[in-house]
């Protein structure tokens, strides 16, 4: 009995460590960049710009946090240069993904930190432009339309706008020991301008949306 409540202090101890570390990271990360959100007026369409890192867990039992101080230490394919031509194909305006300008992306020394911890594997960091809908008449949109490889992560996302703005993820992790693929699900609020954390024991997500001052193309 004493024991097992060892062990089970013990994971809750690692899982906080893990949690704690994070949390440091994209803390870190943030440091390094100003996020202004304002109230935006006028007939055009407001445009969002959306971000995701999506990263699973390598080695539970570290949680060192050296390379914090280091975020450049990682190599650039961690952070791309843009989004894949992919995401400019469209279904209609209100369906529409845009590419982001590198200069504007706002997770990316968050994405580095992660893969110079030796804690972390980025699978993905995908950044677009798009325009918000309700839940109902919002895009599914496939990991596949992302240019995400099925061998590392599988399923959709969804990001719409109700009173506030949400994001329901329904991502499984391309591979299980156990055979049975961890997943992350479930919508949850988004504010404006920082980043939420999805949280899983083998992998997570970490997901970001901006207002953006681009200007939406007309039809």
């Amino acid at each position: 009995m004493q024991g097992d409540r060892n062990a089970s202090k013990g994971g809750q101890l690692m899982k906080l460590g893990k949690l704690l570390h994070i949390f440091l990271i994209i803390a870190v990360g943030l440091s390094q960049t100003a996020v202004a959100q304002e109230v935006t007026t006028g007939s055009s369409p407001q445009v969002y710009q959306v971000e995701i890192i999506l990263f699973r867990f390598i080695n539970p039992a570290s949680t060192s946090t050296e390379a914090l101080s280091s975020p450049d230490s990682a190599t650039s394919n961690d952070v791309p240069a843009g989004t894949k031509s992919s995401l400019n194909e469209t279904t209609g305006r209100q369906l529409r993904r845009l590419p982001v300008n590198p200069e504007s992306q706002r997770l990316g020394d968050i994405s580095r930190q992660l893969s110079a911890s030796g804690t972390y594997k980025v699978l993905a960091y995908r950044s677009w432009l798009q325009l918000l809908n309700s839940q109902k008449n919002a895009e599914v949109l496939q990991l596949t339309d992302l240019d995400i490889e099925s061998t590392a992560a599988s399923g959709q996302l969804q990001v719409y706008q109700e009173q506030s703005v949400y994001l329901a993820p329904d991502i499984e992790l391309g591979s299980s020991l156990s055979g049975k693929k961890p997943a992350i699900k479930g919508a949850r609020q988004i504010p404006l301008g920082k980043p939420v954390y999805f949280d899983h024991p083998q992998f997570g997500l970490i997901a970001m949306i901006t207002r953006s001052d681009s200007e939406w193309p007309s039809e």
